[in-house]
């Protein structure tokens, strides 16, 4: 019997297994071209007195907290010049600004400065400095970066529609 079962069926032997239908395959709507994006301009410029000193004035931890700023962080740090002496980093935060400032014994040295308001006296100037920058190079940039002479401090600025948007102050730091 179970030879019987296995043999083939005359009328199956000869006929074709069942088809599937064949789906054809949607056409796919071609994928929509990005908008072309206008090119960012960043343009430099040295402007020496922008560079080394962005306030109009040398600026102090205590300065910025008078204004309503408060210190966030403080950290030791090892004085590359000064055998035993440890100075401190400070971390200013002011509104949506972030000051760093390298405090040793006799001052405070700005390490760096990211500013977004400018309703401070000192963010007055700074947007003053910077805009007075982007007008003399001839204006129509997104970014301005600006440098003094031996390319050694660093003010950074977003522009949108010729205004100073945010600031980012890198002086050099020994």
């Amino acid at each position: 019997m179970i030879l019987v079962a296995c043999r083939d069926d005359p009328q199956t032997a000869n006929a074709e297994p069942p088809r599937r239908p064949v789906t054809k395959p949607r056409a796919q709507p071609a994928p929509a071209k990005p908008a072309v994006a206008r090119a960012k301009r960043v343009c430099s410029i040295t402007d020496a007195d922008a560079a080394n000193d962005p306030f109009g004035t040398e600026l102090t931890a205590a300065d910025i907290v008078r204004s309503g700023g408060r210190i966030t962080s403080r950290k030791a740090v090892k004085n590359a010049h000064t055998p035993k002496q440890t100075d401190t980093l400070v971390t200013v935060q002011q509104g949506g600004n972030r000051w760093v400032f390298y405090r040793t014994p006799e001052k405070d040295l700005l390490s760096s400065a990211t500013l977004v308001t400018f309703t401070t006296p000192y963010g007055q100037a700074l947007r003053s400095r910077v805009g007075a920058s982007y007008r003399r190079q001839g204006s129509g940039c997104d970014s301005l970066l600006i440098s003094d002479d031996m390319q050694m401090n660093r003010v950074v600025a977003s522009m949108s529609s010729g205004q100073v948007r945010k600031v980012r102050i890198e002086p050099y730091l020994d």
